[in-house]
């Protein structure tokens, strides 16, 4: 796992914001906005399949949306990070347009659920194109099978040759797993008191995001 040179926007503290978030969006729109994932848009594919063959593809849309979304927010956020110019971070202009997009969805009732849903997908792609790196380690804040493989990899090179960066390693990716988790409790937890404005919570947080990186970048 190759490392590099750490800025603000890489930092453990953001890191814990944006896998915190991470969780809890994926909660959210599983729980309450119709059994949808926000981030796993692998989760989703298999869903779209489900339709198309036991249910002749009447709800495929519901699938398909969110995947749509989710690609078009990898698009616009590369697009911005190559044209950017001026003086804020071009990480911060896509958390704020994370910000606008929650303040959105957290006023949209249950049936617009599938338009919660692409913003919310839409949210999640910013972040995953934007924030690849935590504390020098690549790793995605929104989605945890390429995390939980690299702690499995490094777990298995330190049974054979005890490095402690190895350890190091383990314990930084295996400690934002548990904040994600910890999103995805909060989610659950929340949604059902709050209902749709559940997702306002976030707000503060990416807040607090950008000001770090404003600060230090």
């Amino acid at each position: 796992m190759s490392m590099h040179t750490e800025q603000k926007s890489d930092s453990l503290l953001i890191g814990i914001i944006l896998f915190f978030i991470g969780g809890f969006q994926n909660g959210y729109t599983y729980f309450l906005r119709g059994g949808v994932f926000a981030n796993l848009q692998t989760g989703n594919m298999i869903f779209l399949a489900h339709t198309l063959v036991y249910e002749q593809g009447k709800q495929c849309w519901h699938y398909l949306i969110p995947l749509v979304a989710f690609g078009f927010g990898i698009f616009i956020a590369t697009r911005h990070r190559l044209i950017h110019h001026g003086k804020h971070h071009w990480r911060s202009h896509l958390l704020m347009v994370e910000i606008i997009l929650i303040a959105l969805c957290g006023v949209l009732p249950a049936s617009w659920n599938d338009l919660a849903n692409a913003l919310i997908s839409l949210n999640a792609a910013l972040t995953v194109s934007a924030f690849q790196h935590f504390k020098g380690y690549p790793m995605a804040s929104t989605m945890m099978i390429g995390n939980f493989k690299a702690i499995m990899t490094h777990l298995g090179a330190y049974s054979v040759d005890h490095g402690s960066n190895h350890l190091h390693i383990i314990k930084t990716i295996g400690g934002l797993m548990l904040i994600f988790l910890l999103g995805a409790l909060c989610a659950v937890t929340l949604v059902k008191p709050l209902s749709i404005h559940a997702i306002w919570l976030l707000i503060p947080l990416l807040l607090i995001a950008i000001s770090i990186m404003e600060k230090g970048e």
